[in-house]
């Protein structure tokens, strides 16, 4: 399905329905690739009626194959690969990354609503940090075990936090994008840099991927302006390193 077609029919049933007070999307919208992501505000005694026909909506297009309701959104699944995402609150009580596309705001309700930047800010980049050297102190505990299964599962939590620091280093202002769309918005160079430490993470060699990998990391925090280390535990970090390089 189009995913600009499958909002608009969204919205003029939504809208027909005079239970929402206003609605948006996301700048996700100009990309097929992404969900259909919508948002509703109504009030808070129309709420549970919205909740309660938000399925119908769903049923709009042929072919839902399964639909789920959790944290005030819902989310259909069909046989083509859409996935369509209807969010709905009582008030502006939420987050939201990125631009947001008015659709309907007859009471000019949006005008003050900020949407938050995809880039982490210094403080949680330095929390990221900190995760990190605490997923590779649990990778070391492990490893001393000889729990081969286990260690290699918690290589790929290295994994994927070395790719959210690789990111919040390499494309900060779509950092909060997680892995999703690293290769449309990040340098080439280290694009390609990136998905050959990937392939690094092998069964029977994982340690010499976490090793790469931590080496890396060890750049990236050498070239940290001062205002970003000062914000993690440099010490736990040093400690956890040396630990890495021991295996």
């Amino acid at each position: 399905m189009n995913k600009r077609n499958v909002v608009d029919i969204l919205l003029n049933e939504i809208v027909k329905s005079e239970l929402i007070s206003c609605c948006f999307t996301n700048e996700a919208i100009y990309d097929e690739i992404a969900s259909a992501d919508l948002y509703c505000i109504t009030s808070s005694e129309k709420l549970s009626f919205f909740v309660k026909y938000q399925n119908d909506f769903l049923y709009l297009f042929d072919n839902l194959i399964h639909s789920i309701y959790k944290n005030n959104c819902l989310t259909g699944y069909y046989e083509d690969g859409t996935i369509i995402n209807i969010y709905c609150y009582s008030n502006f009580d939420f987050t939201v990354y990125g631009k947001i596309v008015p659709l309907f705001d007859p009471y000019n309700l949006l005008s003050n609503f900020k949407s938050k930047s995809f880039a982490y800010t210094n403080l949680e980049f330095a929390k990221k940090i900190d995760e990190f050297c605490c997923v590779c102190f649990e990778y070391y505990d492990i490893c001393k075990q000889n729990d081969k299964i286990a260690q290699y599962r918690k290589a790929l939590d290295i994994q994927e936090l070395f790719i959210q620091i690789y990111r919040i280093f390499y494309d900060s202002l779509n950092s909060k994008k997680g892995s999703y769309g690293i290769s449309k918005t990040m340098n080439s160079k280290y694009v390609d840099n990136l998905v050959n430490f990937l392939k690094l993470f092998k069964f029977d060699y994982n340690i010499d991927a976490v090793k790469i990998v931590m080496n890396e990391i060890n750049k990236i925090v050498d070239c940290l302006p001062v205002n970003v280390v000062s914000l993690f535990n440099i010490d736990f970090y040093n400690f956890t390193k040396k630990l890495i390089y021991s295996l």
